[in-house]
C-alpha cells in the first residue's frame, strides 16, 4: 500500500484492504481528553510489539490460497500515520507451515474498521485468483506496449484478452476428465490440467484455422471452417 497511491482513492470513497511492512507505523485512538485551545489529537499510544503480543488471539481453519489452512489472527482498530490519521482494522495473520510452526505474521490493513478479522483475511486473500491475471496483462500480453493506443483501443484489447483468460481458465475446471493430456504433455501423466494446457492444445487446434472465412455476412451465419496447412508452418 503506498500513500501516493492510497490517499486519492480514500478522498473518492473507495474502500482499500493491503498489506504493509510489519513495522508500519500505527497508532491507537487517542483517548477522550477535556476541552482545550488548538487542534485535536490525532493519535494515541504508538503499538509495539510488546503491546501487540497482549493482543487477543484466535485460531481457525480458513479456505486460503485454495486450500484449507490454520491460521492465527489479531486485530485491533488502529490509525496509519502514513494515512494521514485514517482509522484502519489491523490485522496479524500468521499460518501454520507444514513443519508445525507459525510463519511470520502479514500485516493486512482495511478502512472498512467494522469488518472483523476473519473477513478481512479472506477478502484479502482473494487476491491469489486476481493478480495473476494483472501479471499477464503487463508482462506477457503486450499491455506496457500500448500506451500509444487509444483509450478505446487499450480498453477493448484488455477486455478480449482477460475474456480468454478467464474462459481458459474455466474450461480447465470443466473439462478436466475429457482433456486429451496423452497427446498434449504425456510426460505429464495424471497432472492436473491448468490452463496452460488447455491453451496449448486451443493453439494446436487453431493452428491453420481460417477464421475469418467462417462468418457467412449474407446468410449472417458463423460455420466452423476446416483447418489447412498454415503456412507459416511450412520450410
Amino acid at each position: 500500500m503506498r500513500k501516493s497511491l492510497i490517499l486519492p482513492l480514500l478522498e473518492q470513497r473507495v474502500r482499500i484492504i493491503g498489506q504493509v511492512r510489519r513495522d508500519t507505523a500505527l497508532y491507537l485512538p487517542p483517548e477522550p481528553e477535556p476541552k482545550r485551545r488548538g487542534p485535536k489529537r490525532k493519535y494515541g499510544q504508538r503499538l509495539d510489539a510488546a503491546m501487540l503480543d497482549t493482543l487477543p488471539a484466535q485460531e481457525m481453519n480458513l479456505m486460503l490460497y485454495g486450500k484449507l489452512q490454520l491460521v492465527r489472527l489479531r486485530s485491533a482498530i488502529t490509525v496509519a500515520r502514513f494515512l494521514k490519521g485514517v482509522p484502519v482494522r489491523a490485522v496479524w495473520c500468521e499460518m501454520r507451515q507444514d513443519d508445525n510452526t507459525w510463519s511470520r505474521p502479514r500485516l493486512i490493513l482495511a478502512t472498512e474498521t467494522e469488518l472483523s478479522a476473519q473477513a478481512v483475511v479472506e477478502i484479502y486473500a482473494e487476491r491469489w485468483g486476481i493478480e495473476p491475471l494483472f501479471h499477464n496483462l503487463k508482462r506477457w500480453w503486450g499491455v506496457t506496449n500500448l500506451w500509444q493506443q487509444s483509450k478505446g483501443a487499450l480498453e477493448l484489447w484488455m477486455q478480449i484478452r482477460s475474456t480468454a483468460y478467464a474462459l481458459t481458465q474455466l474450461l480447465a475446471l470443466k473439462l478436466w476428465e475429457s482433456f486429451p493430456l496423452m497427446e498434449i504433455a504425456p510426460w505429464r501423466k495424471g497432472a492436473m490440467i491448468t490452463a496452460g494446457l488447455f491453451g496449448q492444445w486451443m493453439r494446436i487446434q487453431f493452428i491453420g484455422l481460417p477464421v475469418r472465412h467462417a462468418y457467412n455476412p449474407k446468410s449472417g451465419n458463423f460455420v466452423m471452417p476446416f483447418p489447412t496447412q498454415d503456412q507459416r508452418l511450412q520450410c
